[in-house]
């Protein structure tokens, strides 16, 4: 089951009971559709918990 760490605090509870009804097919991701999906994502490598970063401190 994937979760949505947003913030916003709520859950999607439809899900949530079809899986506990057993009413959701476990499937793998098609890969063609998962790269169209991250095609325009942008990496960030400078962040605080990147490899050597300072976290905004010098």
């Amino acid at each position: 089951m994937l979760v949505c760490l947003s913030g916003h605090g709520y859950l999607d509870l439809g899900a949530y009971q079809q899986l506990l009804a057993g009413e959701l097919a476990d499937s793998a991701p098609d890969p063609a559709g998962l790269r169209e999906a991250v095609r325009g994502l942008v990496r960030i490598d400078d962040g605080p918990h990147a490899a050597g970063g300072t976290g905004g401190r010098a």
